[in-house]
């Protein structure tokens, strides 16, 4: 063998090698990448209770649930079997719980799904009311909820179910979308 066929076996298999290499380290950065932008969860907790407050440090909303879930890559959670707590001023507040639970970015929105329950329990002379969906969207520093779903409102004497909703919370007003029926019972005297 001459020494140009040996250079060029030595040169030949040089270049596979690094091909090789190259081949690899590609795969192995888009793999990388691949994961990263993957929607998976980053962190948990189990039985947890987080409560939010205003600037004067007075409660504004409580969230609790069985699990919540953390999604980086969208810096959003998902939760299980969640309760909301949103406090009212006059101490009337209203109570949300779900089978599931989704918080966007910084708590902006919550959507709870799944035998959704929303009551705000009677104070003073109020009755206590309690709305019931599939579907709710919650804004908590709004103090604002609405759903496209059929929603029913109970309270002691009434029964009113809809199609689509939207609750102004602190203000105690509710407005029916449409298909609206009421069947209103007066106590017996």
């Amino acid at each position: 063998m001459n020494l140009r066929t040996v250079l060029f076996v030595v040169a030949a298999m040089a270049v596979t090698a690094l091909a090789t290499w190259l081949s690899r380290e590609l795969e192995f950065s888009r793999q990388a990448d691949e994961q990263a932008r993957r929607h998976v969860v980053d962190y948990f907790f189990n039985r947890f209770t987080t409560v939010t407050m205003d600037e004067q440090g007075v409660p504004t909303y409580r969230l609790t649930a069985e699990r919540l879930e953390h999604y980086g890559d969208t810096d959003t959670m998902e939760l299980t079997r969640p309760t909301l707590v949103l406090h009212q001023p006059d101490g009337s507040d209203w109570h949300a719980r779900a089978e599931r639970g989704w918080v966007g970015r910084n708590g902006n929105l919550v959507r709870l799904s799944g035998n959704v329950v929303l009551v705000q329990p009677g104070k003073g002379d109020r009755e206590p009311l309690r709305l019931t969906t599939e579907q709710l969207r919650i804004r908590p520093k709004k103090d604002y909820a609405d759903t496209d779903e059929p929603v029913e409102i109970t309270s002691h004497y009434s029964r009113t179910t809809a199609v689509g909703m939207q609750a102004f919370l602190r203000e105690d007003r509710v407005i029916l979308l449409s298909e609206v029926r009421g069947i209103h019972e007066p106590p017996a005297r």
